[in-house]
């Protein structure tokens, strides 16, 4: 693999973003055991390893480094023919869109490496990452539709400090609030899947979507939610106040999330399948809670100025060892926290376009493809992925892709600098 980086306002302390090569070793392992008819136990483990050839940048992971993910350990009873039990780490999905899901609600922080995610590339990275939470759920099967009833209760301390180091433990990311679903689905329609969720615990929560084939080719996707207060943690005006008044404290809390009143966001789109197995879309996403245009400057400004800006040739004291290194914490726990809210699948801003096509076939020698594309319509970046595969046997693929971002220096997908990750692999299945 090879990742390249431009220009970024964090390197002007150290070198916090480079260009490198790595080499990234992966394996997955799924069990399935079953005791009778009724009882089965379901477990997933990943494992991988990253080496860089040359030292990272100071914001990047280290130059050797491993990691295992635990995303599945249940035991599934199928205590009627129409009630099914599952207690363990257990992960349940929802949602019919393919970027942010509204109607997803339980989904966790990822744990991937800063340099390079597995595979790297539009839908399928994410299955990787994808871990469970401990807990127990049940569903019930009736004429009219499914039940769902989620419990999934908080095992540790949430982590509400800043903290550089992004790299939460397993369990931070998956238990560390009380959240309790409850959703149905509705079944027996043709051509129409509808379903509601509502979220209770630590986050209150309500969203509802369909899923409407047009024909046999078409396929709407509409989705919605409201919460109560932010879902994810923000800038604060008043740690900005403090940042350029050069008021220490600043750093004690910048970024926080607002319990009071109402946000929502809403996401839609068309979905097109050929008789080849070719599948188009395009979707749109919105959310109250992102950063408005002017927010979104404000913030850049912030990472600017404690990156360099703060240093004023008439008070020689701003460039002082003692005041560098307290703004060089600052730009770190900015970074920190940026990345944070990305790992837990939200976008930034208020408007997104995305755009993908794919084409995924099982015979031997066929050639299959994945890419994508997201617009932020509010600054004008871009993050674009593809990927080209071919199952060469009936247990190995080869596949290639690239990872790329365009946009302006402060824009969102360009704010940490790393513009293009390039990569080649081989996956052998036994």
């Amino acid at each position: 693999m090879q990742l390249s980086s431009s220009r970024t306002q964090w390197n002007d302390h150290d070198n916090a973003f480079k260009h490198n090569t790595l080499l990234n070793v992966y394996s997955s392992a799924s069990l399935n055991c079953y005791a009778g008819e009724a009882l089965t136990f379901k477990g997933e483990a990943n494992g991988e390893f990253i080496w860089h050839r040359h030292q990272p940048g100071s914001l990047q992971d280290r130059r050797r480094q491993g990691r295992m993910f635990y995303n599945l350990a249940a035991l599934s009873w199928a205590a009627r023919e129409n009630l099914f039990l599952d207690a363990g780490k257990i992960r349940r999905r929802y949602g019919y869109l393919y970027t942010v899901s509204p109607l997803d609600l339980l989904r966790n922080p990822h744990g991937a490496f800063r340099s390079v995610h597995v595979n790297a590339a539009g839908d399928n990275w994410p299955a990787f990452y994808d871990e469970g939470s401990w807990g127990i759920s049940a569903s019930l099967l009736t004429a009219s539709g499914s039940w769902d009833a989620v419990i999934l209760p908080r095992l540790t301390q949430e982590n509400t400090d800043i903290d550089a180091d992004y790299h939460e433990s397993s369990l931070k990311r998956t238990n560390a609030q009380d959240r309790y679903l409850f959703s149905y689905s509705t079944s027996g329609l043709a051509n129409r899947t509808s379903t509601i969720s509502l979220l209770a615990g630590a986050q209150k929560r309500l969203s509802a979507g369909v899923n409407y084939m047009l024909n046999d080719n078409w396929v709407l996707n509409l989705e919605g939610g409201l919460a109560k207060g932010q879902t994810w943690r923000h800038l604060q005006k008043e740690a900005t106040q403090g940042l350029h008044s050069y008021d220490a404290s600043a750093t004690k809390e910048p970024f926080s999330r607002r319990s009071g009143g109402v946000t929502g966001d809403i996401g839609g789109g068309m979905r097109y399948t050929s008789s080849e197995q070719i599948e188009s879309g395009v979707e749109y996403y919105g959310q109250s809670q992102g950063y408005s245009r002017s927010e979104w400057r404000q913030l850049t400004r912030d990472v600017a100025f404690a990156n360099g800006g703060y240093i004023n040739p008439r008070y020689p004291i701003t460039s002082l060892p003692i005041v560098q290194d307290g703004f060089r914490l600052y730009s770190r726990l900015m970074a920190a926290e940026i990345d944070r809210t990305g790992r837990q699948g939200a976008l930034q801003t208020k408007h997104y376009l995305m755009l993908f096509n794919s084409r995924n076939r099982s015979e031997t020698g066929a050639l299959n493809w994945r890419t994508s594309a997201i617009a932020n319509l509010t600054d004008g970046s871009v993050l674009t992925t593809m990927q080209v595969s071919s199952p060469v046997r009936d247990d190995t693929e080869i596949y290639t892709g690239a990872t790329l971002s365009f946009g302006r220096a402060g824009s969102e997908f360009s704010l940490f600098g790393e513009k293009g990750l390039y990569y080649a692999g081989l996956r052998y299945f036994w």
